[in-house]
Parts: structure tokens; sequence; C-alpha cells
């Protein structure tokens, strides 16, 4: 996971230690049985995203979004403990952790189809707007 935290370049085509880091959390997502995987996993983006760093709060994003294809039958019923964080996620006051989470919606929104329509009502409205909210007037997560 910490590997999972290290910076993007600016450069798309450069590679990012980050981006092997979460190949291998997707390895063994959809390798292993989940019950081998997403428990530890779910105790460090629990840690993750709880710190004040936002680098590790977007790792832990980008971790959830990438386990979801693996281990998607055993989150479904621990979805009332991921959907607060995702919440927390969109809303969060870093744009990277806010772009993470989008990322982690879509992997969701394909591998739990069902799970993400239910919460279309916390999705809809903000999913358009959190890659904006640096440069836009309308911005929830700062405070006025």
């Amino acid at each position: 996971m910490p590997i999972a935290t290290e910076e993007e370049p600016e450069d798309v085509d450069e590679d990012a230690p980050s981006r092997p880091a979460l190949r291998i959390i997707d390895e063994l997502s959809t390798s292993l049985p989940p019950v081998h995987v997403f428990p530890a996993l779910r105790n460090l983006i629990v840690q993750y995203f709880h710190s004040q760093q936002p680098a590790q709060r977007r790792g832990a994003m980008l971790a959830l979004g990438i386990a979801v294809e693996g281990c998607s039958e055993f989150m479904t019923p621990l979805m009332s403990e991921v959907w607060p964080i995702i919440e927390a996620g969109l809303r969060d006051s870093d744009a990277s952790v806010r772009k993470a989470t989008c990322v982690a919606v879509s992997c969701f929104c394909e591998w739990l189809e069902e799970e993400s329509a239910e919460k279309h009502e916390v999705l809809v409205p903000v999913c358009p707007v959190p890659l904006c909210f640096d440069t836009c007037a309308y911005n929830p997560a700062r405070p006025s």
C-alpha cells in the first residue's frame, strides 16, 4: 500500500511506482480467494483513508477500486462499510482524492451495478463536479 500512495508523474507516458503496486493488488484480488485478500486490504484502506495525507487517501481509493473486480461478491455484504468511504472520498478537500474516488466509483459501477445503482441519489449529484472543485466557484468540500 505505501507504494500506491506515490505521486503520479506529470507525463502520462511515464510509469509511476504506484501503477505496478496497483497492478499487484489487481492480480492478487483476481487470482486469490477474496477471503484472503479483501479483509487485510480493507484494514489498510480504512487506515490510509483516515490519514491526514491526501496521497494516502488517494492510494486507499485507488486500491479499493482496483480490488472490486476480484472481490465484488465478497464485498457485497460489506457495502454498508464501504459506501461511507466512497461518499467521503467524493467530498474530500483534495482534488486527487476526488479523482481517485471517481475512478473507484467507475469500477464499482462496472462490477457492482445493482449496489451502485442503489446509491444514485448520492452519486449523481456529486460525480459531475468533483474534478473541477478547485477551479469552480461551487465547491461543497471547501468551507465558505
